[in-house]
């Protein structure tokens, strides 16, 4: 009984994705407005009845990046940085690590018109709670703890100069269209803002 309610979870679960990655897929290509529930039914291949199983409405979809989002900063956090392939690295470079995972480049310019729009993703995306936060106050607790971060360091307030660090890079890339180099532009100022940290 177990294992078939744990497969049909799964199944649920990769239709969900299938459904939020197709409408994010067609909001880049076309815009927010531009998409219907039905284009997001016919290109993703699921029915009326899925979508509306998993999603409110289309804005359900937008109301839901955030919280895929911290879904998968948890699994990076947990399969790369606890990971073995980072067993050698001090608090400082996990940090500069994690904060490379972000949000799918060709939907940052859609995800942030509509967060501009619509106040309560802008504030779910700010909540303190946020699996994000949660992930930056254990690395950065475990810094402290190494003694490899000083004691006297806000980490509130570390945490809110890298999130803005990291939206800035990505407001900056929208603007120019992608022409901006992302990567190594947040990587950069990541860098040179932790290090002053430990200076």
């Amino acid at each position: 009984m177990y294992k078939k309610g744990n497969k049909r979870k799964n199944q649920a679960e990769q239709t969900r994705r299938h459904i939020y990655e197709t409408a994010a897929k067609l909001f880049t290509e076309k815009s927010f407005e531009e998409v219907t529930v039905n284009d997001i039914v016919a290109a993703s291949g699921t029915s009326v009845g899925a979508f509306y199983h998993h999603f409110k409405n289309k804005q359900g979809v937008m109301v839901v990046t955030y919280r895929t989002l911290d879904e998968q900063y948890r699994e990076y956090y947990r399969d790369i940085i606890c990971g073995p392939e980072c067993a050698g690295k001090c608090s400082i470079e996990k940090i500069e690590l994690f904060m490379r995972n972000t949000i799918g480049r060709d939907f940052l310019s859609v995800f942030y018109q509509y967060i501009l729009k619509d106040s309560s993703v802008s504030n779910s995306m700010l909540d303190s709670g946020r699996e994000f936060f949660s992930i930056l106050r254990e690395m950065i607790a475990e810094g402290k703890k190494l003694g490899e971060i000083p004691e006297e360091v806000d980490t509130e307030q570390t945490i809110r100069d890298l999130t803005i660090i990291a939206r800035g890079c990505e407001v900056e890339w929208c603007i120019s269209r992608g022409k901006v180099e992302i990567d190594s532009q947040s990587m950069s100022l990541t860098k040179k803002y932790l290090r002053g940290l430990t200076a």
